[in-house]
């Protein structure tokens, strides 16, 4: 729809209203039905439920019910954002519970500087979820090369296969990572790479610990 045409319908929508608290009380209706809308079909759509970013007259997290007569009310939904959100909740709740800390130790860098989840996320050009815990690769599933002994004729050789290891916790066999950027490799392909990685070193622990890069497109 454009949005001249838009614009003339939320005008007919409100003409009615002479008062102009009734005016924003309507507006701010529309709107929360039309976020509540989208977030619903972005739910049948992915699974995921980003929140959007929502600007009343130009301010940022403001009721809406404080929308002026004739102002405006926009709601930005991103879905790498909501990508990002799917990713996070899901590393939390395929954490294996024994202490708590390895489900405390996730964290996002964005662009290389760790997210204090404080305020509206920024935007980047690369965000990674690691774990600081330095056990974490054990729980992730480990590909290693095997050398079995094998006769070819009256020849002996050594015959080279790759074989799988399940992490070592029995609460997420699959891992965590591994798992978690599988499905978000389905779910979200079409708007960011994603991927998983073991290697992701931190100069500070010293350690290499398992990843989920995100590069938005």
């Amino acid at each position: 729809m454009k949005l001249a045409a838009f614009n003339r319908q939320v005008a007919v929508f409100t003409s009615d209203l002479k008062s102009p608290a009734a005016r924003s009380a309507r507006l701010a209706q529309v709107a929360e039905e039309g976020i509540a809308d989208i977030r619903q079909s972005n739910r049948a759509l992915t699974g995921a439920d980003p929140m959007p970013r929502v600007y009343v007259d130009g301010r940022e997290g403001a009721p809406l019910t404080s929308v002026r007569p004739d102002g405006v009310i926009v709601a930005n939904f991103d879905p790498v954002r909501g990508a990002l959100e799917w990713i996070g909740e899901q590393l939390v709740l395929e954490s294996p519970r024994l202490t708590g800390k390895y489900q405390r130790s996730h964290v996002l860098e964005i662009d290389g500087v760790a997210w204090d989840a404080i305020g509206p996320m920024p935007d980047g050009e690369r965000y990674v979820f690691r774990n600081t815990q330095p056990y974490a690769r054990k729980i992730e599933p480990r590909e290693r090369t095997i050398a079995e002994r094998a006769f070819f004729g009256d020849r002996r050789k050594f015959r080279k296969h790759k074989k799988t290891d399940v992490g070592q916790s029995y609460q997420a066999p699959d891992g965590v990572y591994a798992a978690v950027a599988a499905v978000a490799q389905t779910r979200f392909g079409e708007v960011a790479k994603i991927l998983y990685t073991l290697n992701n070193y931190d100069a500070v622990t010293g350690y290499s610990h398992p990843a989920i890069i995100v590069w938005p497109y």
